[in-house]
């Protein structure tokens, strides 16, 4: 925490002197995320190491809250805006609060970004975290890449194995129509891709209303694209105050991604495994 204040610091008196230039062209991206009461107390932080990020590349962060939870926001989150931080509000969306909103604005033209890079709420992003991502898409600009990446195992039936038995946190670059982003690490979506998805908000809520990696990976999927683990490697550890509350203790520990991914295929006929 005390490296963090001190780069803040550091970073509150170039920005006076400088602007706070970081980039190097026009070329822009958006870094998306959401989060809710529980989890405002490590917010701030999280918001800074996002902020504080060097890149080659303009970027916007845009924080997403639920109207009814907007009034409840800390000083220190809205003090942000100061230092480039938008903040919307939207419908509770759960964790699609940081994805279908943007895809919403996206569609209608409203922004235009290359890349929307999606991140959570309850992890310290190291620097270079956000550059690695953009440099990985300039490379490769029809592929999602992501810091932290599964590999989806199948049963003999076709179906998916129990989420606990993928290959969790693979280790090595490429790609494989298996790889599964998951949101903790960042996750950049082209635009070109993210403006082709489906976001049904009813079926979302059917299927796997907790579940946005689901939604977002069985997209992709149907999309013929594919996910790219990062080349360079980043590490990124979470805010302890917020584990408590993570969406993964309920998700991976009491078998919720299973029943989602179950449900998903029951409604929507699975996605595409090749």
């Amino acid at each position: 925490m005390a490296a963090l204040n001190a780069r803040w610091n550091f970073y509150k008196i170039k920005k006076i002197f400088d602007g706070g230039k970081k980039c190097e062209n026009d070329i822009f991206y958006v870094v998306s995320l959401t989060s809710y009461p529980r989890r405002y107390k490590d917010l701030a932080r999280t918001i800074k190491s996002i902020l504080m990020q060097k890149t080659r590349n303009k970027y916007e962060v845009i924080l997403w809250i639920a109207k009814n939870d907007i009034d409840e926001l800390p000083n220190d989150v809205v003090n942000l805006c100061k230092f480039g931080l938008k903040i919307n509000s939207c419908e509770d969306l759960r964790s699609y609060k940081k994805i279908v909103p943007l895809a919403e604005i996206i569609a209608a033209g409203d922004i235009c970004p290359v890349g929307v890079i999606i991140a959570d709420d309850d992890m310290n992003y190291p620097q270079g975290w956000l550059n690695s991502l953009i440099e990985d898409n300039v490379l490769y600009p029809a592929d999602v890449v992501a810091h932290r990446v599964h590999r989806i195992k199948y049963l003999s039936n076709g179906f998916p194995d129990d989420y606990m038995n993928w290959i969790h946190s693979i280790s090595e670059s490429g790609i494989d129509s298996g790889n599964f982003a998951t949101g903790c690490g960042g996750v950049l979506y082209p635009t070109v891709l993210l403006k082709r998805m489906n976001f049904n908000i009813n079926v979302i809520r059917d299927t796997c209303p907790d579940g946005d990696d689901i939604w977002l990976y069985a997209e992709t999927r149907k999309l013929n694209s594919v996910v790219r683990l990062a080349t360079k490697k980043i590490d990124i550890f979470e805010w302890s105050a917020a584990q408590s509350s993570a969406l993964w203790l309920e998700n991976c520990i009491q078998g919720r991604n299973n029943q989602q991914i179950k449900k998903y295929w029951e409604v929507c006929g699975g996605w595409n495994k090749r």
